[in-house]
C-alpha cells in the first residue's frame, strides 16, 4: 500500500474573479483623489488541526480557516467546506469569529466525521463574484487492525520433542507498511516466543526449537502505529515420543507347526499419556519378511532352522519410539502318528503279530521311521521289531504294541495299540500227496498220505478227516459202483485200484481238527495218465524180420520232447515154434551205440500182433537219442513186423543164454535194416 503522508499540504489560494489576464489601468480612485483599486477576493488560510493532519476514519475532526477581506465587510462573505467528492461538509455561513478591531479578519471552523474519500478538504470564501479558497490534505487512516495469517504450522499441528519447526506467517495493514508492524508470537505455556517484524512484502519466517512439551495455543499479533492490533492463533502440540516396550517372542523354540508371536510384556511409556499402537517388522534369516506386519507369524510361513526376529516400535499417532527386538529359531518338530494297530485281529498263537503304524505327519518334511515295543500279558517283551513271532504269546494272552515315530532327530509321542486277546489257534494246513499222482487207471490203488502233519500252536491234539472227489463229484457218494474208500494208514485214505477207472481226475482233501475247530485243509491231486506211443517204430508195417533167439537186438529211437516212460510196445508177426517170451528196455546213447540200461519191462509172454509191456517203474527222460533193446526167450526165430521203406541202425550182441538185459551194452556188431515195429509208451 502507498506510504501515507505524514504532513498536511496546506494551500491558500486567492482567486480574483473577473480577471481577464490583460493589463489595465485602474479606473477607481480613493477619497484622496487617487485611482481606486479593483475589489479583491477574500484571502483564505487553513490551519492544521490540533491533532495534526493524520486522522482516523470515522473520527470527528474540526478544521479552522482564517478569512481576510480588506475590501468589504466580512458579513458579505459566505464560507463553504467541501470534500474531495464535492460534497458539502460544512458551509453556508459567514465567518463567526473576528480578529482585531477592523472587522477585516475572522476565523471559520468546520466539525465533521471523516470518511475515507473526504481528503482533500476545500474551504471556499465567496463575496459576490469574488472567490477565495484553500485546501488541506488529510491523511485518513482506517480503523481496521492489521491482517495476520499463520501459514505454518497448520492449526492442530505438532512436532516431537527436540525437533525444530519453521513458523511462517503473512501480515498486512491498510495504513502502515508490513515491515513497520510490531510482531510478537506468544505461547499460552511459554509466554513470548518471538518479537520482530516482517519483510517488506509482509512475509515472516523463523525457526522455533525450544517450546515446552504440551498443547500450546500460539498467537501472532501485529500492532500498527495507531495501536490497532491484529492477531491469529493456532493450536500446536509439542509431542513426547513413546519409549520402548518390554517384549518377548513366544514360543522361545517354536516348531514349524506353531505360530510365532511377539508379546508385549510392558507397554511403552508415553509422557503425554497418548493411546499407543505398535508396529511390527519381521525378519527371517536377516531379510525382511514381506507381508508380515502383525504380532503373529503363522506356522505355515516358517521352516525348521529359520531365525525369525521381530522389531517392535510404539507409536502415539505422531511419533514412533525406538526399536526393541527379540528373536526365536524354528527347531525340529518330532513326527506325529495317528494310530497303531495289531494285525491280524482276531489272532492266535499261530499268527505272527504285526504292529501296523497309521498315518504319520512330519511338518518338517523329514523321513519318519518307527521303534516298536510289545507287551504280552502285561509284561514288556524283549522283542523290538515290528513283528512279534508266532508262539511268543499263547492262547488267552493279551497283546499290546507301542510305536514311537522318529525323524532321526526327535521322537514323536508314543502311540499305543488296542489290546488283542489270543483266541484258539487252528491247526496248520497239512502237506499231503497222492501216490501215484499219475496212474494207469485200474492198475494201482491211490493212497493219500500226510507228508507233513499239521501244527497246533496251542499244543492241541490234531485229528484228520479224508475226503475224495473224482472228476468233481463226491467219492464214493456220487458213484454207485464204488467199492471204496479203503484204509491204508488213516481212515478213508485209499481209493482201491478197481475204483480208479471211475474218473480221470482225483482230489484228496485232508482237514485237520484240534477238538475245537477245523484248520485249513490240505489238498492233493492225481490224474490218469494219457499214454502215447513214441518212436517211428509205432507206425512200422509192410514187411517182417526174423530175430534169432540167442541174440539181443538194439534199435535207435529219437524223442523230440521230455516224456515219462511207462512201458514198451512191440508188434510180432509170428512166434517161435515153442512160443516166445520177451523183455524190453531203454538204454542211453553213447554217441556210438547203446549205453546204460535206464528202465525195462519184466519178462513177459508175447503174442502175435501188438504187445504192450509195462515198465518196472515210470521213468522220466529228456528229449534226445536213446536205444530200444529186446531180448527174446525162445527156442528158435521170432518174426517181428518191420517197415522196409524205412531203415534204422541195428546193434546186436549175444544173450549168452540169458533171458534178461545187461546193465550196459557191450556188443559192437552193427547193421542197417528195415525199421522194426518197436516203440515206447508214456506221457
Amino acid at each position: 500500500m502507498p506510504t501515507p503522508l505524514r504532513t498536511a499540504l496546506l494551500t491558500a489560494l486567492g482567486v480574483l474573479v473577473g480577471c481577464t489576464g490583460e493589463t489595465t489601468e485602474p479606473t477607481k480612485s480613493d477619497d484622496t483623489g487617487a485611482d481606486e483599486l479593483e475589489d479583491r477576493a477574500p484571502w483564505v488560510t487553513i490551519h492544521v488541526p490540533d491533532g495534526g493532519a493524520v486522522v482516523t476514519e470515522g473520527a470527528s475532526v474540526t478544521l479552522k480557516a482564517t478569512i481576510n477581506n480588506a475590501d468589504s465587510d466580512l458579513t458579505e462573505v459566505m464560507v463553504v467546506w467541501t470534500s474531495a467528492s464535492g460534497s458539502e461538509v460544512c458551509g453556508g455561513s459567514a465567518p463567526g469569529e473576528y480578529i482585531g478591531d477592523d472587522a477585516e479578519t475572522a476565523n471559520a471552523s468546520c466539525t465533521f466525521d471523516v470518511t475515507r474519500g473526504d481528503s482533500p478538504i476545500t474551504v471556499t470564501a465567496t463575496q459576490g463574484e469574488l472567490v477565495g479558497e484553500a485546501q488541506i490534505d488529510l491523511v485518513i487512516r482506517t480503523a481496521d487492525a492489521p491482517t495476520v495469517v499463520i501459514e505454518s504450522p497448520a492449526d492442530g499441528g505438532y512436532v516431537n520433542e527436540g525437533e525444530t519447526f519453521t513458523f511462517e506467517a503473512t501480515v498486512s495493514d491498510d495504513n502502515d507498511a508490513p515491515n513497520s508492524l510490531a510482531l510478537m508470537l506468544e505461547s499460552d505455556i511459554d509466554g513470548t516466543v518471538y518479537t520482530g517484524a516482517a519483510d517488506p512484502d509482509g512475509d515472516l519466517s523463523f525457526n522455533v526449537s525450544d517450546l515446552s512439551l504440551g498443547d500450546h495455543t500460539l498467537t501472532l499479533s501485529a500492532t500498527d502505529r495507531d495501536g490497532f492490533v491484529g492477531e491469529a492463533s493456532i493450536a500446536f502440540e509439542v509431542n513426547s515420543p513413546p519409549g520402548q516396550p518390554v517384549i518377548h517372542v513366544e514360543p522361545s523354540e517354536p516348531g514349524a507347526d506353531e505360530d510365532i508371536m511377539a508379546v508385549i510384556d510392558t507397554d511403552a511409556p508415553d509422557a503425554d499419556g497418548d493411546a499407543l499402537t505398535y508396529r511390527y517388522t519381521w525378519f527371517v534369516d536377516g531379510e525382511v519378511a514381506t507381508g508380515y506386519v502383525n504380532a503373529t507369524v503363522p506356522a505355515s510361513a516358517t521352516t525348521k532352522g529359520e531365525v525369525w526376529m521381530v522389531e517392535v516400535q510404539a507409536a502415539d499417532g505422531r511419533a514412533v519410539g525406538d526399536i526393541v527386538s527379540d528373536s526365536a529359531t524354528v527347531v525340529n518338530t518330532g513326527p506325529e502318528l495317528d494310530t497303531a494297530t495289531i494285525t491280524p485281529d482276531p489272532a492266535s498263537a499261530a499268527d505272527d503279530l504285526t504292529c501296523e503304524p497309521g498315518t504319520a505327519v512330519d511338518v518338517d518334511g523329514d523321513t519318519v521311521s518307527y521303534t516298536y515295543s510289545w507287551q504280552v500279558a502285561g509284561v514288556v517283551r524283549p522283542e523290538t521289531g515290528q513283528v512279534l513271532p508266532a508262539g511268543t504269546a499263547v492262547l488267552g494272552n493279551s497283546v499290546v504294541c507301542t510305536i514311537v515315530p522318529t525323524d532321526g532327530e526327535d521322537d514323536g509321542v508314543a502311540v499305543r495299540s488296542g489290546t488283542v486277546v489270543l483266541t484258539n489257534a487252528l491247526p496248520s494246513e497239512p502237506d499231503i500227496s497222492i501216490t501215484p499222482d499219475i496212474s494207469d487207471p485200474g492198475t494201482a490203488d491211490l493212497v493219500c498220505a500226510i507228508d507233513t502233519a499239521s501244527v497246533d500252536a496251542d499244543g492241541d491234539t490234531v485229528t484228520y478227516t479224508f475226503e475224495w472227489t473224482a472228476d468233481g463229484l463226491l467219492y464214493p457218494d456220487d458213484y454207485s459202483s464204488a467199492t471204496g474208500p479203503d484204509t491204508t494208514t488213516e481212515t478213508d485214505d485209499t481209493v482201491p485200484s478197481a475204483d480208479t477207472s471211475l474218473a480221470e481226475e482225483w482230489t484228496c482233501t485232508v482237514t485237520p481238527n484240534d477238538g475245537t475247530a477245523d484248520g485249513m485243509a490240505g489238498t492233493a491231486d492225481a490224474i490218469a495218465a494219457v499214454l502215447v506211443d513214441y518212436g517211428d517204430g509205432a507206425d512200422a508195417s509192410g514187411s517182417t524180420e526174423a530175430h534169432d533167439a540167442a541174440t539181443i537186438y538194439a534199435q535207435e529211437v529219437t524223442l523230440a520232447d521230455d516224456i515219462t516212460v511207462t512201458g514198451f510196445g512191440i508188434e510180432i508177426d509170428s512166434l517161435a515154434s515153442g512160443g516166445t517170451d520177451g523183455i524190453i528196455g531203454l538204454y542211453s546213447d553213447t554217441g556210438s551205440g547203446p549205453g546204460s540200461l535206464l528202465v525195462s519191462s519184466d519178462l513177459e509172454t508175447l503174442a502175435a500182433g501188438d504187445n504192450e509191456l509195462d515198465s518196472t517203474s515210470w521213468t522220466a527222460v529228456t528229449a534226445g537219442t536213446y536205444w530200444i533193446v529186446v531180448n527174446y526167450d525162445a527156442t528158435d526165430d521170432t518174426s517181428v513186423v518191420a517197415d522196409s521203406s524205412s531203415t534204422a541202425t541195428i546193434y546186436t550182441e549175444s544173450d549168452a543164454g540169458s533171458s534178461s538185459l545187461p546193465a550196459s551194452w557191450s556188443g559192437t556188431t552193427t547193421s542197417t535194416e528195415a525199421l522194426y515195429a518197436w516203440w515206447l509208451v508214456g506221457y
